[in-house]
């Protein structure tokens, strides 16, 4: 049985707000993801899940510990590229530039990158592709403000996907869409960590938890549980 190496891997992480008052809200998560997991983060309002994705995504300092990306550990001489290189964000408020099309939405992570993005260019070609993959191809040069909510989150994952990351973290992503566009979307992220990626979400949804591969459960700052989906097992490689 090979021995896989972990996409991500958080060591100690805590995490304490200062002010108003001071609040430790992490007290000492450690948390391995693998290839091919799809990882529900779950617990009641206030525990901190939000705090943790942001944490592992790089867009929030712990105030202690570790974190590696692809076995490289993560530091302010790396964090920008490694941020913009092996990660991908899904917001519930899908942080669209709404005066941009929805093409120019989606190109927007290589143009922070410095990549051409040019039409013809690779990024505008893949741009392309996850256009046709969510189904908007028709919709490339409309403003984003004219597009619903489920058009802006399927916009949000493309452009999620645009630098083809390791891993997408995503915040409550089908917390304000219908049923049916929240399974196409879920949809979307599982067969992204079925390509030996890996997805880490944040949800309110015992539905959604129970889809993925596993669940980890915060409660009082701490990771209270770590559980696996007998019915998921055959989706990741055992490690």
């Amino acid at each position: 049985m090979s021995i896989q190496t972990p996409l991500l891997k958080a060591c100690e992480i805590h995490k304490t707000f200062a002010k108003p008052r001071r609040l430790e809200v992490l007290k000492g998560i450690n948390l391995e993801v693998y290839p091919g997991e799809t990882i529900a983060i779950v617990g009641k309002s206030g525990e901190g899940k939000s705090t943790l994705l942001n944490i592992l995504g790089t867009l929030e300092k712990p105030t202690s510990g570790s974190l590696f990306i692809d076995d490289e550990a993560v530091s302010l001489m790396n964090v920008s590229r490694i941020r913009g290189q092996k990660l991908g964000f899904v917001f519930q408020s899908f942080h669209l530039l709404e005066d941009y099309t929805v093409m120019e939405n989606i190109l927007f992570p290589a143009a922070i990158a410095r990549v051409a993005t040019g039409r013809g260019t690779d990024a505008y070609k893949r741009a392309e592709e996850l256009l046709e993959l969510v189904g908007l191809t028709e919709r490339k040069d409309y403003s984003a403000k004219l597009l619903s909510g489920g058009e802006k989150q399927r916009v949000a994952i493309a452009r999620a996907f645009l630098n083809n990351p390791s891993i997408i973290l995503a915040d409550e992503p089908t917390g304000n869409l219908d049923e049916e566009t929240s399974a196409a979307i879920h949809r979307m992220l599982f067969n992204f960590a079925a390509q030996g990626k890996a997805c880490i979400i944040v949800t309110h949804s015992t539905k959604l938890a129970n889809e993925c591969s596993r669940t980890i459960t915060l409660k009082g700052g701490s990771l209270a549980a770590d559980s696996m989906q007998i019915t998921e097992i055959d989706r990741i490689q055992i490690r």
